[in-house]
């Protein structure tokens, strides 16, 4: 399946039961890396557990295209799923990812992280027409999402600001999510914790 731009948010808060592996893919690394993590810790609260979470690099799985549904079949022996984690660019996950759909992988999920596919690359289409798997687009972010970050941010950290303070983060973040998370987390910890960011703080 294809998530739409407006279900992305709600599809990574509650993962849908049925689907059990997703592709992230477009121009935004930051936003792909956010977002896989993000999928990663609904399967695992530990990422660093080699015995329930198996990390496989693209050139790995060009080379074995065996891996992904192999690791995908092992069992997990400290969590309830395992984890299949493979971070490239596209193609060269390509036959390793439909031997994984050709075999029963429903006691494990899969992400793939793929920097360099179009919407029309073939990884996405696999990843949109198969049954159970997921493919969501992550590209640059536009004012709302920013906002979005900025929110987040703040609200975590109980952090106060007006209108005019937010509009002006805003404008002067980047498209980059990894680049615009990394300042707005800089503005939270000048405010600190019930702080106060303002104007003259940005």
């Amino acid at each position: 399946m294809k998530v739409p731009p407006r279900q992305i948010a709600s599809f990574l808060s509650a993962i849908p039961k049925d689907i059990n592996a997703v592709l992230l893919h477009g121009n935004d690394l930051g936003l792909i890396s956010e977002r896989a993590r993000q999928i990663a810790l609904h399967i695992s609260s530990d990422l660093d557990d080699v015995f329930s979470v198996t990390r496989i690099d693209g050139d790995r799985a060009a080379a074995d295209p065996s891996i992904i549904s192999d690791s995908a079949q092992a069992i997990a022996m400290t969590a309830d799923r395992r984890l299949v984690w493979v971070k490239g660019k596209g193609s060269e996950m390509l036959t390793a990812c439909k031997n994984a759909f050709a075999q029963n992988i429903e006691a494990a999920f899969i992400i793939i992280e793929a920097s360099d596919t179009t919407t029309r690359h073939a990884l996405v289409k696999l990843f949109e027409t198969t049954q159970h798997a997921a493919s969501i687009g992550c590209y640059a972010d536009n004012a709302a999402d920013l906002g979005a970050v900025l929110r987040e941010i703040t609200s975590r950290d109980n952090i106060t600001l007006d209108q005019d303070t937010a509009s002006l983060v805003v404008q002067r973040l980047g498209s980059d999510r990894a680049a615009s998370r990394q300042e707005i987390e800089k503005l939270a910890l000048l405010a600190g914790p019930g702080g106060t960011l303002t104007y003259d703080d940005v």
